[in-house]
């Protein structure tokens, strides 16, 4: 085996090893599919698969090493290794598999696993051939090995060894096996010598297992997993590439043991023969030559006859290749002639002839010897070649003889799963079809109820809608939160539509817009009552196209589409008109029934909200309001005096609080009646109202008195209103049944909160006292309050109407 074969060599254990451990892995990985009563066989199974794929390897080994060394080969140690290397793997895998160890459990299982590993080698010599240096070498590599079944057997019966985990458990193990430091030796002469027998067993038993491992993914897979109709692609594609892998191996186990059988059979007959037939032909032509160097006997006889014969018989043995032969002998049998005759012509020539005589037989004995030997060397290389190439050739032939019947047993097994698939196929069509026509009645009644559960969620959104609307809408405060509702929930109640909404106004007698939704083109904002038919007839009024009826003059005329005008009416009066246009996107345009009743519905819940709203402004607007004077009352100066005061506090800003009286405004009544008090009150309100800021609020305070609040005005600046009001007031001129009523004048007190003014919290008070203090120094005119000013009834302590001069 020369240095190039020897790397390529070294990796059949490797790869005998990996091969085996993973076909053991496949037996392991369906072991807690099974039944419990199952998964004793399979673990054996994959004890023999591991423990016979070791031992192959370990064969590998020894026959690979060193062949030089003396070595015989035993068979009942080699079955005893074998049996070791089954057993501990078995033992090891059956408790960590069936029993749940501890840590402390698993490693003890591991530790004995590699003892056995490590017995296993001295029963196959690895032990004795160890050098002492290396032993803890072989020790480790046991232990890894030992880790590595332990590890890998054990997650892969558990079912979660991945294929990264799965690929370096067979590297690690491989590379582990094939790294051991063995000294090995070649095969004794025993094995030819009767009993090669026993190494046909061994390469016999060693192809069995090695058959075994490269089917062992694929077995496993057929006879665990049966086929049941719902495999899986994954499943399959993975069976197809074990089948391959398989096949492939085997082919080459089987390519592997025929090849070497005939590079053997090529190597006995192209090298060993030719050379046993060139020793033969020299053996027989030496021995030629000593027959004839016997028959020339003398120095005549060497001159005659028997010398010619010996000459002619040197001559034909030196004509053939000849190895050299080395020293004196040698030289003299190359050059037999020339010694001859240089001992028969010199002195003492019967003695030197007699002497170099016997040299020269001397010479061709030894090299007979020398041939005899070497054909006997031949012999037992050939025999040995013949015995070792029988046995590969009769092993290849039993594997073959037994892959037949296995190979028609997987076919029978495949058509039978084949012929079980098609009748399951089939069975599977007819139920197909019929689920298809099942399926097709199904998914009508589906249709059907998804349309009517569509109709009905449709029902229950507009439901949810209009309570929704409802809800918002009390509690709206006022119109315009409502018309935002309304626009939003319109729109969302009918999406593929447009409209308006008009509102009723008491004021100009006209309908106008209060908001609209959808894709409408630019329409009226304002209408008659009499524009719309639905308002004329008092109900609803559904235009579906122009040949079914008139068309209220504010729909407009293009697009045609259908329009939907629902009056609204609640309390006793018309409060508006809602109007839907139908959708651009459908065909037909039309509005459903159920779109028609949920317009009606949502329609007069707005015309009582609309309502509900109009008389809520209403009574507000009554409670905050003087009838007589149109201006907010006590009440409401009372709730914006406190919001003011709030915010000047927070603003670090200024309130200003006039009190005005009319002077002498009892006069009115007596003179002219309460009608004309009345008539100058109204003036005087106007005349307030005109003069004010647009953040002023003017209120009746009562009777004759009104209060103004300014919020951010000065001292100077409420002078100045005060100053411009009381001139205003001095020029007004009431005109009450023919008269004139001039010459009115007021009393102002005033009263700034803030700046640097004193903060105080009843402003009203101190204005009413300094219009008190007005009164009492003479009236008309505006008057700061002071601190010394009396209170109000020190204050009533009045002085005498004066008489009222009426004009004409």
């Amino acid at each position: 085996m020369n240095e190039l074969q020897l790397p390529a060599f070294r990796l059949i254990p490797v790869l005998v090893a990996a091969l085996s451990f993973y076909g053991g892995l496949s037996w392991l990985r369906h072991c807690m599919a099974c039944a419990a009563p199952l998964r004793p066989r399979l673990i054996a199974v994959a004890t023999v698969t591991i423990g016979g794929g070791l031992w192959v390897a370990s064969l590998c080994l020894l026959l690979i090493g060193n062949p030089g060394a003396p070595y015989g080969f035993a068979l009942l140690p080699l079955l005893a290794a074998l049996a070791l290397f089954m057993l501990g793997p078995g033992i090891a895998l059956r408790l960590l598999v069936l029993h749940r160890l501890r840590i402390a459990g698993r490693i003890a299982t591991g530790l004995a696993l590699a003892l056995a590993l490590l017995s296993a080698g001295r029963l196959l010599s690895w032990q004795w051939a160890y050098p002492p240096e290396t032993q803890w070498v072989a020790a480790l590599l046991a232990l890894v090995a030992a880790a590595i079944i332990a590890w890998a057997g054990d997650r892969s019966a558990r079912g979660v060894l991945s294929s990264m985990q799965c690929g370096f458990a067979l590297v690690v193990f491989g590379q582990t096996v094939g790294a051991m430091p063995l000294h090995i030796a070649e095969v004794s002469a025993s094995l030819v010598n009767g009993e090669a027998w026993r190494l046909l067993a061994l390469i016999l038993l060693s192809a069995l297992f090695v058959v075994l491992a490269a089917l062992s993914p694929v077995l496993a897979e057929l006879l665990i997993q049966p086929d049941n109709g719902q495999e899986s692609a994954r499943t399959a594609q993975t069976r197809r590439r074990q089948s391959a892998l398989a096949m492939c191996v085997l082919l080459v186990v089987i390519g592997a043991g025929g090849g070497w059988t005939m590079v053997q059979h090529h190597n006995a007959t192209q090298m060993w023969a030719p050379q046993h037939d060139v020793s033969l032909d020299e053996l027989s032509k030496l021995h030629g030559v000593r027959q004839s160097l016997v028959n020339a006997a003398s120095i005549q006889a060497w001159r005659s006859v028997e010398g010619e014969q010996l000459r002619q018989s040197w001559l034909d043995w030196r004509n053939q290749p000849v190895a050299d032969l080395g020293g004196a002998k040698g030289e003299a049998l190359l050059n037999l002639p020339t010694r001859l005759d240089e001992a028969a012509g010199g002195k003492n020539a019967t003695s030197s002839f007699q002497s170099a005589r016997e040299l020269l037989l001397q010479t061709i004995d030894a090299r007979q010897q020398a041939l005899i030997q070497q054909l006997g060397q031949m012999q037992n290389k050939a025999e040995h070649t013949g015995a070792v190439t029988q046995a590969v050739g009769t092993a290849t032939l039993v594997v073959s003889l037994l892959l037949i019947p296995g190979a028609f047993w997987l076919i029978v097994l495949l058509w039978r799963r084949a012929h079980a698939a098609r009748a399951e196929q089939q069975h599977l069509k007819a139920d197909v079809l019929e689920r298809e026509a099942l399926s097709m009645t199904l998914q009508r009644s589906n249709e059907v109820l998804e349309s009517g559960l569509e109709s009905l969620r449709r029902h229950l959104q507009d439901v949810s809608l209009q309570r929704e609307l409802g809800r918002m809408l009390e509690c709206c405060q006022t119109f315009d939160e409502a018309r935002d509702i309304i626009r939003t929930s319109m729109a969302k109640l009918f999406p593929e539509s447009a409209g308006q909404l008009f509102i009723d106004n008491p004021v100009t007698a006209q309908l106008e817009e209060a908001c609209r939704w959808g894709e409408l083109p630019r329409t009226q904002t304002t209408m008659a009552p009499d524009d719309c038919w639905g308002v004329r007839l008092g109900q609803a009024h559904w235009l579906q196209s122009p040949q079914h009826g008139p068309r209220c003059r504010h729909v407009p005329i293009a697009p045609v589409r259908q329009s939907l005008c629902i009056p609204m009416t609640a309390q006793g009066r018309n409060q508006g008109v809602v109007t839907l246009l139908g959708s651009l996107s459908r065909s037909e345009s039309q509005f459903s029934d159920v779109e028609h009743q949920l317009a009606l519905s949502v329609a007069e819940q707005i015309s009582l909200a609309i309502a509900n709203l109009q008389l809520r402004e209403t009574l507000k607007l009554q409670s905050i309001s003087d009838p007589l004077t149109g201006l907010f009352n006590r009440r409401y100066l009372e709730e914006c005096l406190r919001r003011e005061l709030a915010r000047a506090k927070r603003n670090h800003g200024t309130l200003g609080v006039a009190m005005i009286d009319i002077d002498y405004f009892k006069r009115y009544n007596d003179t002219y009646g309460h009608e004309a008090g009345d008539a100058v009150l109204r003036a005087l309100a106007q005349c307030l109202l005109n003069l004010g800021r647009a953040d002023d609020v003017v209120c009746r305070f009562g009777g004759e008195e009104f209060t103004v609040l300014l919020p951010g005005i000065d001292h100077a600046g409420l002078t100045d209103w005060g100053e411009r009001l009381m001139a205003a007031v001095r020029l007004l001129s009431v005109d009450f049944h023919g008269q004139r009523l001039i010459g009115i004048t007021i009393s102002i007190g005033a009263m700034l909160v803030g700046g640097t003014d004193p903060d105080t919290d009843a402003p009203l008070e101190l204005a009413d006292a300094a219009l008190y203090a007005a009164k009492r120094e003479g009236r008309n005119r505006l008057r700061w309050w002071t601190p010394s000013d009396p209170s109000r009834a020190e204050a009533e302590r009045g002085t005498a109407v004066p008489p009222l001069q009426p004009t004409h």
